[in-house]
């Protein structure tokens, strides 16, 4: 299974911490990769990400978008200009 790196939101409903959801959902908060109180990065697979979506206690984002290689050429960027 592919782990990809997401952003995860606490929903404004939540009746838990986004800790506590992720703890509750997977038995551990292992999978955290950087954590603030309503908002974290977390690293799972799809069906991971099915299971905490499930909750409805938190907004799920990846991070495809942040990989560098989506970036456009810096080289290419310099000449436009």
């Amino acid at each position: 299974m592919i782990m990809q790196e997401y952003i995860v939101f606490q929903s404004s409903r939540a009746k838990s911490t986004l800790r506590e959801t992720i703890k509750r959902v997977f038995g551990s908060d292992e999978l955290i990769v950087h954590y603030s109180d309503e908002i974290c990065t977390a690293k799972f697979t799809e069906q991971e990400v099915a299971r905490l979506n499930a909750t409805y206690q938190v907004s799920i984002m990846t991070t495809k978008l942040l990989d560098q290689d989506l970036l456009p050429d810096q080289d290419s960027s310099s000449q436009s200009q």
